[in-house]
């Protein structure tokens, strides 16, 4: 298996390095070329060892460098928002990123779900939350917001939205329970409703 500190400090050290080879425009020199004249020759045998790599990277550099730099600011503001609810992170989020949080309502919403031994959450009209199969429900203080935190905790992948009959239903992934357990964020006590 992959350290995965290594992982990611290799994934930064590639993407940054894809943006200063196109802030440089070496039009005439290829990228394993830029890195061997810069002698990146970890990063160079990390991607001429992989396929898979060989193909990212190259999706990367047929990308325009405007285009990578607003993912990279995504990605920034998605390990910020994460970062920041992490016991141990949370000054260094705060002093690195923009600023964004995940709404308490989510962070209540998925504690109380991961805490659970709920498989899923089923979302009824009017707007509530209901653990499934053992009953009980989430208690929603900005019902307007519901479907926006819903979507938030999607798109970092801490549940997976299904459909049954039409109706949708919300998984909890290993990593929204990861994240649930590691968080430094405590719902209210009365965030759990017995129907």
């Amino acid at each position: 298996m992959i350290d995965p500190v290594l992982a990611s400090q290799t994934f930064a050290t590639i993407v940054g390095l894809i943006c200063n080879y196109k802030q440089e425009n070496n039009s005439n020199q290829s990228f394993i070329q830029y890195l061997e004249q810069h002698r990146f020759d970890d990063i160079k045998n990390a991607i001429a060892g992989t396929q898979t790599i060989q193909d990212a990277v190259n999706q990367l550099l047929r990308e325009d460098h405007a285009q990578i730099l607003a993912k990279l600011n995504l990605i920034n503001d998605v390990l910020t928002q994460v970062l920041s609810k992490v016991t141990g992170f949370e000054v260094l989020a705060q002093r690195l990123g923009t600023g964004a949080t995940i709404s308490p309502q989510a962070l209540t919403i998925l504690i109380v779900f991961s805490r659970s031994s709920a498989e899923q959450i089923a979302l009824l009209d009017p707007p509530q939350l209901i653990l499934t199969p053992c009953g009980g429900g989430i208690p929603i203080s900005e019902p307007r917001f519901l479907k926006d935190d819903l979507n938030a905790l999607e798109s970092f992948g801490l549940i997976r939205l299904e459909y049954e009959n039409g109706r949708p239903f919300y998984s909890l992934t290993r990593p929204g329970a990861e994240f649930a357990k590691n968080t430094n964020f405590e719902p209210p006590s009365d965030s759990v409703e017995v129907i």
